[in-house]
């Protein structure tokens, strides 16, 4: 959903974007502490935390010029879509240095994906909620989210070795979703579920032996 509406934050004037996505981190990192617990919600939360980190001081790249006269421009700008792809590197990383270093069971594993199934659907439903757009791509938007978002929650302890055919379904949803969007179809979020859905399927979608069960 395009951004239609501003929210006044103090003296700060911050689109509806910013405010769906720090909704969406704070809620699914509450969803993931009480399901999951706190060794690995606190692995997602590294990864949201260098995410935006990244994502504002990329602005220094972006519009070094601007930046050197005013360095305060730092708080109220970001370095747009080639901040979100630096951004979403970093949380990679931060996730791949875990697993590196301290490996993860597979029910960790999943908890990380079901961490950024929740973080993009939340942030769809919010970017509805909170802007103007035509009603059949908030109708489409909201059907295909919510079901698939739940269905994956649902499915994804029941069904042996799914994480992978479960992100390409989710992949493949928000795809659908897109083609009913106003703007073109290939968007910043769309790249996100691609280039996200490579990293667990490179690094996540692997098998554990070790299995654990119930929460950590």
């Amino acid at each position: 959903m395009a951004v239609t509406k501003l929210f006044l934050i103090g003296n700060t004037t911050v689109p509806s974007s910013w405010v769906a996505l720090v909704l969406a981190f704070a809620l699914t990192y509450l969803v993931i502490r009480f399901r999951y617990g706190k060794r690995i919600s606190g692995v997602l939360a590294d990864s949201m935390f260098y995410f935006v980190i990244v994502w504002k001081l990329s602005v220094i790249l972006t519009d070094f010029e601007n930046v050197i006269k005013s360095p305060l421009s730092i708080i109220y700008f970001n370095g747009g879509q080639i901040g979100i792809y630096l951004g979403l590197l970093a949380g990679m990383i931060t996730i791949g240095i875990e697993l590196k270093k301290n490996g993860m069971h597979t029910l960790e594993k999943q908890a990380l994906f079901l961490g950024f199934i929740t973080i993009q659907s939340i942030f769809q439903l919010a970017m509805v909620l909170m802007n103007e757009g035509p009603k059949s791509a908030e109708l489409v938007t909201i059907l295909m989210f919510s079901p698939v978002a739940i269905f994956i929650w649902i499915s994804i302890h029941k069904m042996e070795n799914a994480l992978i055919q479960l992100a390409l379904l989710f992949t493949a949803s928000h795809f659908f979703t897109t083609l009913f969007q106003p703007s073109s179809y290939i968007n910043n979020s769309f790249f996100t579920t691609i280039l996200v859905t490579i990293f667990i399927i490179i690094f996540l979608g692997q098998n554990e032996s070790n299995k654990t069960e119930g929460r950590l």
